[in-house]
């Protein structure tokens, strides 16, 4: 854990802040409303984002571009208004209204503000505004949609030191995030090589069987290399049933709500289906096409951009499923497990190989025509058997990690927490 070099210091003397969330503060710091030092500017959804920067266009500051994510969207609006990067912005409108990001250069949407600081060190107000996203984003409104009350934004207390200490409490918040954020950014760095190990496992045992010292032969797949010589080469329309769903009428309020799980591309994500964020009735399955496929069907995504398409998931329950989903129910010739193992491992090249249209989307034909690899059924199981035990400490193994970051995370907001109010000295 980074540590705070010197003991934990207080100041000399303290008074009533009169506000219960701060308590006590520095006898020599003054109280402000927010409203006092600083506006709020919300943007603007641009007239026209495209998806190919041909003329140095703007990038549109879409949450997964804000978040760290690469430039996919640009603004071709003349009248945008650029913001440049390190700038405050408070996300107003979704679920995660209340929290105060550093901006990229571009443009923000209409669910974001520019917050403007004056009369205060910039980069305090940076900090500060971490410790005021814990009282905005317990009170936020809106029945639907959460979004920012402005009033109580307005109306938030700030804390002002004197000039001279805001900027050593910036700049030793500055070099002790930095410290923390490295620790958690290596500890990241060993996640995603225990999740690279994995797909390398998983790789290695359905393309290559657990034996090193068998024969191989050329598969004639290009991608997959050579197999074990015992090994069959199968079109998966031999193999396998392949069907696609859809969705009962969203206007008639009969098809929904019942107790038969509805799935969605969103929630097949390289895990066992055992629940669903929707369901349908018994006559909204009997009056659409969707259909009910049975415990263990693998489903791919076929449509979705980012990650989403290509992902599959083993359905531990009877479920049905959207047009967006391809269901292979594989016959008794292939293991339904080995199968998942095998799509998990094949995620790459299916994504790169069945883009036939401008949405980027897989189709039920391209996948009939994949290729799979069958080892006998008593391998097959053998294989998946050792994948799922080699996965499972893997995946604990990364939850570790994941801890780790999670208490990393949780003592930087203490340690920010702690400064800018005063109950920590630093300067």
């Amino acid at each position: 854990m980074v540590e705070v070099e010197n003991k934990i210091q207080r100041y000399e003397s303290y008074k009533d802040s009169g506000v219960e969330w701060l308590g006590e503060i520095p006898e020599h710091w003054e109280l402000k409303r927010f409203k006092f030092l600083a506006e709020s500017n919300k943007g603007k959804l641009p007239s026209k984002i495209v998806s190919i920067n041909d003329n140095d266009l703007p990038p549109y500051m879409s949450m997964e571009y804000l978040r760290g994510g690469e430039e996919n969207q640009w603004v071709k609006d003349n009248d945008a208004f650029v913001i440049d990067e390190n700038e405050i912005l408070l996300l107003w409108d979704g679920s995660n209204s209340g929290e105060f990001l550093k901006s990229r250069k571009g443009v923000i949407s209409s669910t974001v503000a520019h917050i403007i600081f004056s009369n205060i060190n910039k980069d305090f107000a940076w900090y500060h505004s971490k410790v005021l996203e814990i009282e905005l984003r317990k009170n936020t409104i809106g029945m639907g949609i959460p979004h920012v009350s402005g009033r109580v934004l307005n109306n938030l207390t700030m804390l002002l030191p004197p000039p001279s200490e805001q900027a050593k409490i910036a700049q030793f918040l500055d070099d002790k995030t930095t410290k923390i954020d490295e620790a958690i950014a290596i500890k990241q760095q060993q996640i995603n090589l225990l999740k690279e190990r994995k797909q390398i496992l998983i790789h290695k045992a359905v393309t290559r069987g657990l034996d090193d010292s068998v024969a191989l032969k050329d598969s004639g797949v290009e991608w997959i290399g050579e197999i074990p010589e015992h090994w069959e080469v199968k079109k998966m329309t031999y193999v396998c049933k392949i069907d696609t769903g859809a969705t009962p009428d969203r206007s008639n309020s009969s098809y929904w709500e019942g107790n038969i799980p509805w799935i969605k591309t969103g929630e097949v994500n390289y895990d066992v289906i055992n629940t669903s964020e929707e369901f349908i009735t018994e006559k909204g399955l009997k009056n659409s096409a969707t259909r009910l496929a049975p415990v263990g069907t693998i489903l791919m995504a076929m449509y979705g951009q980012g990650v989403t398409r290509g992902r599959v998931s083993l359905l531990g329950i009877q479920a049905t499923y959207n047009q967006a989903c391809c269901a292979m129910l594989f016959n008794k010739e292939i293991y339904n497990k080995y199968a998942y193992y095998f799509f998990v491992m094949a995620y790459s090249f299916i994504r790169d190989g069945g883009n036939e249209t401008s949405q980027m989307n897989i189709s039920a034909g391209y996948i009939s025509g994949l290729k799979i690899l069958q080892p006998p059924l008593s391998e097959q199981k053998e294989i998946s058997a050792y994948i799922e035990s080699a996965s499972q400490k893997i995946e604990r193994a990364i939850g570790l990690k994941l801890q780790e970051i999670d208490k990393l995370k949780e003592y930087k907001s203490s340690l920010i927490n702690g400064v800018v109010t005063g109950k920590v000295r630093v300067c």
